[in-house]
């Protein structure tokens, strides 16, 4: 495995690629699944956020932030 293929681009995911899971979590912001990619069945966890609630400037900061964490 090279260091290029441990380079995450969020470009390069789709919902598509995952089998969603139970839900292990959920606060007011959004909830969170047990996930597993469909190409090599690597588990994770995955956020969902409504859309709507990304039109708050606000939410919109928090969720940049989370990315970057």
């Amino acid at each position: 495995m090279s260091m290029s293929d441990l380079v995450f681009n969020p470009l390069d995911w789709s919902i598509k690629d995952f089998q969603i899971g139970m839900k292990v979590g959920s606060g007011g912001f959004g909830k969170v699944y047990l996930a597993r990619t469909r190409k090599d069945h690597f588990i994770c966890a995955i956020k969902m956020l409504p859309l709507d609630s990304l039109k708050n400037p606000k939410a919109a900061k928090l969720v940049m932030r989370e990315i970057e964490i």
